[in-house]
């Protein structure tokens, strides 16, 4: 942990090849604008640029470019204070050097710079976990991990992969590596395969069947581990990292309650979290998504609803409010929500076949 100092910006910047051979310093006033954390938080506090603010750099070397790593070290606001070190106590109770926390050789996906730069940090500053790789250090996933892709899939992924390309590439992961892969959130099943997404502490592990006993008994043992330099939501004072980070606590906190069948504790934690956070409709449809999956349907039904009040163009939780219908029974609630995705969408593939398969469940046929 840093103790002498408080890490107050991490910000993370894939060098291109070409800069290789400049020099560090030159690179950071050339790029200095784009970069994810310093510039950003100087900016909003009106601190002006001297000696004493000069980053201290680490230069990382990869395949990829070069990382650069930049820490900005002075006595900041409390608020930032409080940011940066719940960043570095979530990196360390995701990366913890026990090897309790992950797997040994673990692939680990993260997703958004929370989950992804104190955990860089971790690694090349402290040496933390030399054998977990970061499946997506700069946001998207490595090209080493898909390099045995076969040609004919590969030539369709953009030198920067968007968020398709994200999901095949973990898809080939996930298939075709023996290391233990995990994901920060809950991949489709398309990218799992015949595995699943297993709950394991804060994060999912994908697991084949007979490995979720498993992990569910590592991760029951996580939850007596784990140690936070605060879970007060006052302490966050309005920050909104701080906040992200207690969330994704609370959020995963309820699946574990979830998967102790401990239906209450899960609404608890998960209103406690949304309560921090905030009720955006990707939230509430994650809290659903974690109870439909519990089979906890009826708990499940108000998010889902509230998401959709929030934004009756959001399809993903039409989707699945659909989807609930479904393993409820309640064939023509569900034929109504695939019969809104597809007058927003005509062509939907997926609302075409679930509508379809609601129809011949009501005794009437497709297209009727």
């Amino acid at each position: 942990m840093i103790d002498s100092e408080y890490l107050w910006s991490l910000g993370v910047l894939q060098h291109p090849k070409s800069y290789r051979e400049k020099h560090l310093q030159e690179a950071i006033e050339n790029l200095w604008s784009v970069l994810f954390g310093g510039y950003r938080l100087l900016k909003r506090h009106e601190v002006e640029m001297s000696a004493d603010w000069q980053p201290d750099m680490v230069a990382y070397n990869s395949a990829e470019g070069t990382v650069l790593i930049i820490e900005l070290k002075r006595s900041p606001p409390s608020g930032d204070k409080k940011q940066a070190l719940a960043q570095v106590e979530r990196a360390s109770t995701t990366l913890d050097q026990t090897k309790r926390k992950l797997a040994e050789n673990a692939v680990y996906f993260g997703d958004g710079d929370h989950t992804i730069f104190p955990l860089l940090y971790l690694q090349v500053v402290e040496n933390a976990r030399p054998d977990v790789l970061i499946a997506n250090p700069y946001g998207y996933p490595l090209e080493s991990l898909y390099t045995d892709m076969p040609p004919e899939m590969k030539v369709d992924i953009h030198r920067i992969p968007n968020e398709e390309d994200d999901e095949i590439i973990a898809a080939w992961v996930v298939a075709h590596t023996d290391r233990p892969v995990y994901f920060v959130r809950k991949p489709p099943r398309r990218v799992l395969g015949d595995k699943v997404a297993a709950n394991a502490g804060l994060l999912y592990r994908a697991a084949a069947a007979d490995e979720v006993n498993a992990v569910q008994t590592r991760a029951r043992a996580l939850w007596n581990e784990y140690e936070w330099h605060t879970l007060d939501e006052q302490a966050t004072q309005g920050d909104w990292t701080a906040e992200l980070i207690l969330f994704d606590y609370h959020f995963a906190r309820g699946r574990h309650h979830l998967d102790e069948g401990d239906i209450a504790g899960a609404g608890e934690s998960f209103k406690q979290g949304l309560c921090i956070a905030g009720r955006t409709k990707e939230r509430l449809n994650n809290v659903a998504s974690a109870l439909a999956d519990a089979h906890c349907f009826d708990q499940a039904e108000p998010y889902y609803s509230e998401a959709l009040a929030l934004d009756p163009s959001f399809l993903t939780a039409r989707g699945n409010l659909g989807k609930l219908y479904m393993a409820k029974g309640q064939w023509e609630q569900a034929v109504a929500q695939f019969e809104e995705m597809l007058r927003q969408r005509p062509d939907d593939p997926s609302a075409l076949r679930l509508r379809a398969r609601c129809l011949v469940a009501l005794g009437r046929k497709p297209g009727v």
